[in-house]
């Protein structure tokens, strides 16, 4: 496994359960759209990586 490869820890907008994504890190600004683990629903992801590294992960119900 890449070790740009990362767990974070995310909450569904729809359930508000907690659960573990994996994502890699990238340079940039990655949307995407994935089904809650929990209750199905299509959840929005904005990852942002700052210069130094540190990672911002979003989430917003999909429209």
């Amino acid at each position: 496994m890449s070790e740009a490869i990362q767990e974070y820890q995310i909450t569904c907008p729809y359930c508000w359960e907690i659960y573990p994504l994996w994502l890699e890190a990238e340079d940039s600004v990655v949307e995407l759209i994935e089904d809650c683990q929990i209750c199905c629903h299509p959840i929005q992801l904005r990852m942002e990586t700052a210069k130094d590294g540190e990672v911002s992960l979003h989430t917003e119900r999909a429209m």
